[in-house]
């Protein structure tokens, strides 16, 4: 699975995550307090077939998240194996987030080559 994929799947997981987090923050808008987003994430369990149903994915993944203020850096460990014609793939992996922040009711994750 392309990596640009599994950081969409990572983005909309934390997204519904820190949006829940976020809404819990303070009722000021002109100082919030940045929603306490640290610590380690549960954040997805897939099965993805592609479109031509040749091979299969099943994976795992957690995000640990280290915070200070607004701005966080993390790590998202993949566990995952793909099913395709002739055996299988192993899928998993592991992905530095850096300069991560979070302002009001959005954040932003950035991963090498990715925003």
């Amino acid at each position: 699975m392309p990596v640009t994929k599994i950081l969409a799947l990572i983005v909309v997981a934390l997204s519904a995550a820190f949006l829940v987090v976020a809404c819990s923050g303070s009722d000021n808008p002109t100082s919030p307090t940045p929603a306490n987003v640290a610590g380690a994430w549960s954040t997805y369990t897939e099965q993805l077939t592609d479109a031509g149903g040749a091979g299969t994915c099943y994976d795992t993944a957690t995000v640990t998240i280290t915070q200070t203020g607004a701005t966080f850096t993390g790590t998202l460990t993949q566990v995952g194996t793909c099913v395709v014609p002739g055996g299988t793939n192993d899928n998993s992996g592991t992905f530095s987030m850096t300069a991560g922040w979070i302002r009001g009711d959005s954040i932003r994750i950035h991963r090498a080559g990715l925003s």
